[in-house]
């Protein structure tokens, strides 16, 4: 029985891996607008961290020696410092995250060339139409110069380095840490990348960070919402027009107009429209979830929030 979960998680380890190295990417899409890359890292890093902690007080990992942690801090530097923050500066500076994704996915390339050239490890013919393949796949997104948008010298390059970092990176750990246990390794590689990141947030970053759901989610942390007033759908939060009367809850092009003439108060320059659709979005998310709302008109923030989202395709579903 055992060897046949050994053998269930060997399988099913590529496809984990493709799922979470992918996520990764989303996160940072979605958490670029509210933090800076390196500021963002280095919470995450510190996250980590404390989790692997936790894990190493619980499962007593063997610790290595001081050639061991050195070169776990070298591949950590290397495989999540060079890496990650290559990836995270390359999609603040406007690279997208899909472009950056497919740069860095050549990775596999690199490294076979160095282990079959270098290293004397043999490449299978198999893994090579696997590599041909990928390599086809960047050229026809990357000769679309339309993708790439508005991405600037520094995000092509941060991608670039992020790509040659984890080659060397992943070559290094293969030939200096395959002894190390990996729970212990993990903690040294992640600690030394989030020094690296905290430097670079603090010579460099404002570290500014601006606390919303969307920049909690990205970094996984669970959290529940409460739902005060009408903020979530009126930029004026209680639904309140210029006469200082209940407005209705008129129609989206209204309540731009209510906006424009009696100002925002809200501490964010967000249009109606896209304030009622994030809030729908979130709402979609969040349902599932513990969600604190006024108790006798808890459907009423649904519905208005479908009718903020669905105008624009001219149709109106009814709340649920």
């Amino acid at each position: 029985m055992a060897h046949k979960r050994e053998k269930l998680a060997i399988y099913a380890a590529p496809a984990l891996f493709v799922v979470l190295w992918a996520s990764g990417f989303v996160g940072a899409k979605f958490g670029m607008p509210y933090v800076e890359p390196l500021t963002f890292l280095t919470i995450r890093m510190i996250a980590v961290v404390a989790l692997l902690a936790i894990l190493a007080v619980l499962t007593r990992p063997t610790w290595p020696d001081m050639s061991g942690m050195r070169h776990s801090i070298v591949a950590g530097l290397l495989v999540h410092g060079v890496y990650l923050g290559g990836v995270f500066i390359s999609i603040d500076r406007r690279l997208p995250a899909g472009l950056s994704a497919l740069i860095v996915s050549l990775q596999p390339v690199l490294t076979s060339t160095i282990a079959n050239r270098y290293l004397g490890e043999r490449v299978v013919a198999r893994q090579w139409v696997g590599l041909a393949l990928g390599i086809a796949g960047v050229y026809f997104v990357v000769a679309d110069k339309t993708v790439a948008g508005e991405a600037t010298a520094l995000g092509w390059a941060a991608a670039v380095c992020a790509l040659i970092g984890i080659t060397i990176g992943t070559l290094y750990q293969k030939r200096f840490g395959g002894g190390i246990d990996w729970r212990a390794a993990l903690i040294i590689q992640y600690a030394a990348a989030g020094a690296l990141f905290a430097l670079g947030s603090t010579l460099f970053e404002s570290q500014k960070i601006d606390w919303t759901i969307e920049l909690i989610a990205a970094l996984g942390v669970p959290y529940d919402v409460h739902v005060h007033d009408y903020a979530w759908l009126c930029a004026r939060v209680a639904l309140v027009g210029p006469a200082q009367r209940y407005c209705g809850e008129p129609e989206v092009a209204q309540c731009e107009a209510c906006v424009a003439d009696a100002g925002n108060l809200i501490d964010e320059d967000i249009r109606v429209a896209a304030l009622r659709a994030r809030s729908a979005r979130l709402m979609d998310q969040l349902e599932e979830r513990k969600i604190v709302g006024p108790a006798q008109t808890g459907s009423q923030a649904r519905e208005v929030l479908d009718y903020g989202e669905l105008e624009a395709e001219g149709e109106r579903r009814p709340a649920p």
